[in-house]
């Protein structure tokens, strides 16, 4: 509450809020004081050829203690270089293929998570790109919309943001993170995602007490608070899209594949999971050129898999 007090008080954000009041403040007002910010908007409009967790750093360390995966993997020229990849962002901070980012409207946007980006991996490897344009949506522009690092509650808030802008026929999302990963304001009054496995990092590091990760994780990761921000998160993005006249389609959804008693540990129902998760488990192909996330094969892998559910909405 004193941080809450203290930013509403504050001189230079009474100056761009003239009312002063949360409930007639826009998004677009909130993203000028920067309050909600990440590292998809200091890098858009350009082209990077880092992009995290695949940075030259964690490129660095893999030589000396990986160099053999790097090697086998296809990641490291002869004279010791990483091999390149482009990461064209786009004028909303989203990765695009380089050649135009011009916005039609009609396209299919695909939001989730640093697999749906396709972060250490070509952008024609994605698994989204492959399964789109072989699937009944081949002749929609195609719109990724993958943010590293992020749930559910930061996918909301770019259809807030943005989904007037673009225009788009339907939304599909993916990698919904409920149950390890929320937005929370830190010290610095900006909305950051905060993981689980970071925290357990923090109690490691001597940096969190035991006794405050627990305090931490009932009130944010506990079964009640990951089911409101499931729910009240799907409910917010699907009225958003009926609003617009979007179609909506949430991949652990158990309303939009009518199935019933879904795995308690994933909210996906099982038959689900063999399709599209089981198919290809992430721990087996690991090998991106971060050699944290999954690499090109898994991407087919899925790609092939998800073909299939698009073509079944």
């Amino acid at each position: 509450m004193k941080l809450f007090t203290k930013l509403w008080n504050d001189k230079d954000v009474g100056k761009r809020f003239p009312n002063n009041l949360p409930h007639l403040t826009t998004f677009e007002e909130v993203r000028s004081l920067n309050i909600i910010s990440n590292f998809h908007d200091e890098v858009k409009d350009s082209t990077v050829g880092w992009f995290p967790s695949d940075t030259v750093e964690q490129f660095e360390e893999n030589k000396i203690t990986k160099l053999d995966e790097l090697k086998n993997n296809g990641w490291i020229n002869d004279d010791g270089s990483p091999v390149e990849i482009k990461y064209h962002i786009n004028q909303y901070g989203f990765r695009y293929d380089g050649n135009s980012n011009k916005i039609e409207p009609g396209g299919i946007i695909y939001i989730g998570d640093s697999n749906v980006f396709g972060v250490g991996n070509h952008f024609l490897s994605n698994y989204t790109l492959q399964a789109h344009n072989n699937s009944q949506f081949k002749d929609r522009q195609y719109h990724n919309w993958g943010v590293g690092g992020r749930g559910l509650e930061t996918y909301y808030r770019l259809l807030k943001l943005y989904l007037e802008e673009y225009k788009p026929y339907g939304v599909f999302i993916d990698f919904p993170w409920v149950a390890s990963r929320c937005e929370v304001l830190n010290q610095h009054d900006e909305f950051h995602g905060l993981f689980l496995t970071w925290m357990y990092d923090q109690v490691y590091e001597g940096k969190m007490t035991e006794e405050y990760f627990d305090k931490r994780t009932n009130q944010i990761f506990s079964l009640p608070a990951v089911v409101l921000r499931w729910h009240k998160n799907v409910d917010a993005i699907k009225y958003l899209c009926y609003k617009h006249d979007v179609k909506c389609w949430i991949y652990n959804d158990p309303e939009l594949w009518k199935k019933n008693d879904p795995n308690p540990d994933t909210g996906v129902h099982p038959d689900i999971m063999v399709n599209l998760v089981s198919c290809a488990p992430h721990h087996k192909y690991r090998f991106a050129r971060d050699l944290l996330h999954t690499n090109e094969e898994w991407h087919n892998i899925k790609g092939n898999a998800f073909t299939e559910v698009l073509n079944e909405l």
